[in-house]
């Protein structure tokens, strides 16, 4: 039986092309989000982790304010430098601040994707431990200078000692570029973009005066990084934190992969729709598999084949079909995920470079749905296959089952009015309730379509 099951694969390519073609889309939108996210992963913890390698503690306001954009975390006295600065076991201190800056092109537009990445001003300084690699000109020193961003200096097509005005809260202001630096080994932190001051200056012109919004701190290697945090933790005020460098790399990583974590909830969507209709693809093209070979079947009962023979044998088939379009869809994904990351670049979010990154579990779950989906539409086809008397193998017609069905019908409708209900309330912006509306819509159709396949037929027809 097994041999005649690769002989029928194989005797009939265009019907096992179209059969796993319907899986193919839908695992490598699977295998595509999962790679492509596994790889933002250990990009991004790799980047913080090189940007973070040489701070040992972070300071911080531990008060956190909850708003519609996101998370706004307070402020802290930059007299805390000094408190810090005093801390046995402390080599440097570095005040941090952060605000909004938009820089502006030659031709005066602003620089960058309105819809893609933030804009940012923050401080710079020369210490060897600071976030930014210096790759062209120097920091700015007083409130004249400014460095920027390499993926914004290329971008604006800039030169060192250029004239640039950026726009922050307190308004326009023109400064000269001295440097261009990048975020770890990133042109840009996510394709962000990115105004660096002096302190005192970013202070004033993106931030408070007075204020930082953290303090990055150096060790001198008498402690380990758990153990200087503790000790600062000993003098800081309430209100105020203190937490690791890897601790921070951590979290910076987690927020900006929760910041894209839409876009994966988009693409596992539309995986799931793609598997969701090539479900019902296979079950179609199972079930006219079975209605053409209705004779074929029967002989096999005839000569001796069982009922369970000829169903494991169609099931067989599916099998085959769901591990073939398994493969093509999970190499298909590695495809996917590159276009993923130009897609995201093409929106102004910058990903860092970094390869591929593949997990056991996304070959696991590639080739585990893609099978149990194929095999599960074709069930009932093989079950009704199987069923064929033997008789009918001498027969030159044979007699079908009644179509109509009462309770097929009722249930069809039943389905289709839930569908069509849960649709009305999704488009008022519940997306997982319009969603849901779609599929039980589509499965109603499904149920009925049998029952009004031949009326609907006669109805077109008639013009003809």
């Amino acid at each position: 039986m097994f041999r005649l099951t690769l002989r029928t694969i194989v005797s009939h390519k265009r019907r096992m092309v179209s059969t796993v073609l319907s899986i193919v889309l839908g695992i490598a939108f699977l295998a595509g989000t999962l790679v492509f996210t596994d790889s933002l992963q250990r990009t991004f913890d790799d980047l913080f982790s090189s940007v973070y390698a040489s701070t040992d503690a972070v300071v911080r306001s531990s008060e956190e304010v909850k708003t519609q954009a996101g998370t706004t975390r307070g402020r802290i006295p930059d007299a805390m430098l000094a408190v810090v600065a005093e801390v046995p076991g402390v080599a440097e201190v570095m005040g941090s601040v952060t605000g909004y800056a938009r820089i502006l092109a030659k031709d005066g537009d602003p620089l960058g994707v309105d819809q893609g990445s933030p804009n940012f001003g923050m401080e710079m300084n020369d210490s060897a431990s600071s976030a930014w690699t210096t790759v062209a000109g120097r920091a700015p020193i007083d409130g004249t200078e400014m460095a920027m961003d390499k993926g914004s200096f290329d971008q604006g097509d800039f030169t060192l000692d250029d004239a640039v005005t950026v726009i922050s809260q307190q308004g326009p202001r023109t400064f000269t570029v001295v440097g261009v630096v990048r975020f770890g080994s990133a042109d840009s932190p996510a394709g962000s973009r990115v105004a660096l001051f002096d302190l005192a200056t970013a202070q004033e012109f993106v931030g408070q005066p007075g204020q930082l919004d953290s303090i990055n701190v150096r060790g001198d290697g008498s402690l380990e990084p758990g153990a200087l945090v503790a000790r600062i933790a000993q003098d800081l005020p309430a209100g105020i934190e203190a937490l690791t460098g890897q601790e921070m790399a951590a979290e910076s990583s987690s927020t900006i992969k929760d910041a894209l974590s839409f876009f994966d909830t988009l693409l596992l969507v539309f995986a799931c729709i793609a598997l969701f209709v090539g479900s019902f693809i296979i079950y179609n093209t199972f079930s006219i598999v079975v209605a053409q070979r209705k004779r074929e079947n029967a002989l096999l009962r005839a000569i001796g084949a069982s009922e369970r023979q000829v169903e494991v044998a169609l099931l067989a088939e599916a099998l085959v079909m769901g591990l073939l379009g398994s493969l093509l869809g999970f190499l298909a994904g590695f495809g996917m995920a590159k276009l993923l990351r130009g897609m995201l670049d093409a929106v102004g979010v910058e990903i860092p470079t970094g390869g591929l990154v593949l997990l056991p579990r996304t070959v696991v779950a590639s080739f585990l749905v893609g099978t149990i989906i194929t095999v599960a539409a074709a069930v009932l086809p093989a079950r009704r296959g199987a069923k064929v008397p033997p008789i009918a193998a001498l027969r030159d017609v044979v007699i079908e089952p009644k179509a109509f069905s009462t309770k097929r019908l009722i249930s069809g409708l039943a389905v289709l009015g839930i569908g069509a209900l849960l649709i009305v309330i999704g488009l008022t912006g519940e997306l997982a309730i319009l969603g849901l509306g779609t599929a039980l819509l589509f499965v109603g159709l499904f149920v009925v379509g049998p029952l009004i396949a031949r009326p609907v037929a006669r109805v077109l027809g008639a013009p003809i």
